[in-house]
């Protein structure tokens, strides 16, 4: 199993493990548990069970691309897209635990998806068509990204 594909598949799922329902983020206003399904919509909306309209102009996702994809840059704490209201969305699971599971689930979803079709390319809303390697690399750094916002992970790290 290479690298990328076992911190999604596994490596994740073990930092998870630790969560807690009332853990409180050092950043942002997303619950434990808001913070699972965040993940879970974006694998959603790589494999295309969510088409949402980009929320970014075209030379706005290549700066975008630019700046997370290519040049490797991290996400920013308290990074919101221009427009996109600060409030949560409704939780759709009871409970953390199962919110994991669903997330694990979307995760094995995901890499079946471009098994299936390697040179798929599939719309992110604010980076534009992204093939299988760049979602993977967007998807451990979004992953990171929130695992340090809830103390899982340090901040910073690299892929």
């Amino acid at each position: 199993m290479a690298k990328k594909d076992s911190f999604l598949k596994e490596e994740a799922f073990n930092l998870l493990k630790t969560l807690e329902e009332d853990c409180s983020p050092k950043w942002g206003i997303m619950s434990a548990q808001h913070m699972v399904e965040h993940l879970g919509l974006l694998l959603a909306i790589a494999i295309e069970k969510i088409r949402p309209q980009p929320f970014a102009s075209e030379s706005a996702m290549q700066k975008f691309y630019q700046y997370l994809i290519v040049d490797d840059r991290p996400f920013t704490k308290n990074f919101s897209p221009k427009g996109m209201p600060e409030i949560t969305m409704p939780l759709r699971y009871e409970s953390l635990d199962l919110a994991i599971e669903k997330l694990q689930s979307m995760v094995d979803s995901f890499y079946r998806f471009f098994e299936e079709d390697p040179d798929e390319e599939t719309l992110h809303p604010m980076l534009g068509e992204l093939s299988f390697v760049d979602w993977e690399k967007f998807h451990i750094k979004h992953f990171k990204h929130h695992f340090a916002q809830f103390d899982l992970m340090e901040t910073n790290v690299t892929i």
